[in-house]
């Protein structure tokens, strides 16, 4: 999508889960925030010139460690929110991989929340662009959720495994794209994973989990 300089979408770091309250209102945990702290120094590393966020607690958390370190103003956009699922409560982890699994296995069903996850790839493909618009130029940084993100790319990548790809992403995780379009995603801490590439046609690759390759349309 960008002609030029590198897109870094970041999923939030680890948050404080409360039952009582959705989804899109927790906070980091005390751990969270030590990942964010140590997430921000990496990404400050890779020298972004912008840096957006999506408007839930989690994730506007994460930037401002990232915009602590950056000196980078951070611009907030409901538009990066999480696949829209405020409503469903928090019924466990492992019915939550479930419903989140069979949301992304059946994008464009209505299976878990009010959103699909097709329209909520659409949404954050439009903030995308919008941001781009508004950003100076140079490398933008956006600070969202795993399902939306997963989605996103799933929907420009032809018969990704986007089960995979959304489990491979850490709290924190990253995935960032090089100059044309080649994606790579590192793992929360460190950022040292080596991942290996696959050749799988002429376009631009993204980089998922732990050494999965694929192209961006």
């Amino acid at each position: 999508m960008r002609g030029m300089g590198r897109l870094i979408l970041i999923r939030h770091s680890l948050p404080q889960i409360d039952e009582n309250r959705p989804s899109r209102n927790w906070n980091l945990s005390a751990e969270g925030e030590r990942r964010a702290s140590s997430l921000a120094v990496a990404v400050a590393a890779m020298k972004p010139a912008s840096l957006h966020s999506s408007a839930e607690a989690k994730a506007m958390q994460t930037a401002e460690f990232i915009s602590g370190v950056t000196g980078l103003t951070l611009s907030m956009d409901p538009g990066f929110n999480e696949q829209e699922r405020s409503a469903e409560s928090f019924a466990g982890a492992d019915e939550f991989k479930r419903s989140v699994t069979e949301a992304l296995q059946r994008p464009d069903d209505l299976v878990y929340g009010s959103e699909t996850v097709s329209a909520a790839a659409a949404r954050f493909g439009d903030a995308l662009r919008q941001a781009e618009m508004f950003s100076q130029p140079g490398d933008m940084a956006v600070v969202s959720h795993g399902t939306v993100i997963s989605g996103y790319i799933a929907s420009r990548v032809p018969d990704v495994n986007v089960v995979e790809l959304w489990q491979s992403l850490g709290l924190p995780g990253l995935v960032c794209s090089a100059e044309g379009q080649s994606f790579e995603r590192r793992n929360a801490e460190g950022f040292i994973d080596a991942l290996a590439e696959l050749d799988v046609g002429a376009d631009a690759q993204v980089v998922y989990g732990h050494g999965f390759t694929h192209s961006v349309a």
